[in-house]
């Protein structure tokens, strides 16, 4: 039973880790009765807390700065609608009543908080100064593919994807805890996904990259996160096996909307829900089940969210 009709006006102070969301949310909340969102991303491809605060700054001085491409996606009777413009943060939040705005840090600093502040205060009361009404919300990001440069043996990092997860879990909870905000807790879904699924995710060594000949690529199924493709590098002749390693994958996006929706929205996803065309029912019931059972372990940091650091 899911209760009364909601509606939210949402607002993602983000990066590529936010905008991404906007792949699947609208149309889970369309397939659900009674629920409508109208979903706004201000995206800036890497952008920390530090840059979304400087560019605050930087509009306040000068308000014809548009540092941000605004997309925004909205629930409509023919399907969803998207608008994409050029914006700054400034007038974004002068722009009617927002029931939500989201913030989260850049992927490569959410492990490291001593990079959150003091520009994550500075952008919160920022937030509410110009939206009284709007609750803050924090997305717990994810940690990189086990094939990121940055988590091997070696690196200058110096731990790998569960010391990540460990390290980032960590930083956001007290982010959280400092500003009275709760966490979208995308991150423990991708652990989750990743915990459970049979046959994981296994890093090819480069003599099997070699191997590989075009059109084949190296295994890369059972993760959420990251894809291999074939490109030709700016001079080169001859295509060589590239990878995304950070990104969410199309099941990531799934996930990650799953996670979205529940937390936001306080209902659990039916059994039966929207499903996109490049994801099986089985696959997308799993994904469903890793993000309720993600949302359901609340704000806090979990046992799991610490384990096996490195």
């Amino acid at each position: 039973m899911l209760g009364t009709a909601i509606t939210l006006r949402i607002l993602m102070i983000g990066n590529s880790f936010s905008v991404c969301v906007g792949k699947d949310l609208p149309q889970i909340v369309q397939s659900v009765p009674g629920c409508q969102v109208v979903l706004t991303s201000a995206y800036i491809g890497g952008c920390s807390l530090e840059r979304h605060w400087n560019n605050v700054v930087e509009t306040e001085g000068n308000p014809e700065a548009k540092q941000y491409d605004v997309r925004t996606w909205s629930n409509t009777s023919n399907g969803v609608a998207t608008v994409n413009s050029r914006g700054s943060i400034n007038e974004l939040l002068q722009q009617g009543q927002w029931d939500v705005v989201t913030i989260q840090q850049a992927s490569h600093f959410s492990w490291k908080p001593e990079t959150y502040q003091p520009f994550a205060d500075n952008l919160v009361e920022y937030i509410r100064k110009a939206q009284p009404k709007a609750k803050i919300w924090i997305q717990q990001t994810w940690a990189y593919r086990a094939d990121d440069g940055r988590l091997m043996p070696g690196s200058d990092w110096g731990f790998n994807q569960a010391g990540m997860h460990q390290r980032l879990s960590k930083a956001y909870a007290q982010l959280a805890e400092r500003i009275q905000a709760p966490v979208i807790p995308t991150g423990r879904a991708v652990r989750y996904s990743r915990e459970r699924t049979e046959g994981k995710f296994v890093v090819p060594t480069p003599e099997q990259k070699a191997a590989c000949r075009w059109p084949d690529l190296p295994p890369q199924a059972s993760d959420v996160v990251g894809r291999y493709f074939w490109e030709k590098k700016r001079g080169a002749t001859e295509l060589n096996i590239g990878a995304d390693t950070i990104h969410l994958n199309r099941r990531g996006e799934y996930l990650q909307a799953c996670v979205w929706f529940e937390a936001l929205f306080g209902k659990a996803l039916p059994d039966t829900t929207y499903v996109p065309n490049d994801i099986g029912a089985t696959d997308a019931a799993f994904l469903r089940a890793c993000a309720h059972d993600a949302v359901a372990g609340g704000t806090a940091v979990l046992p799991e969210d610490m384990a096996d650091p490195q």
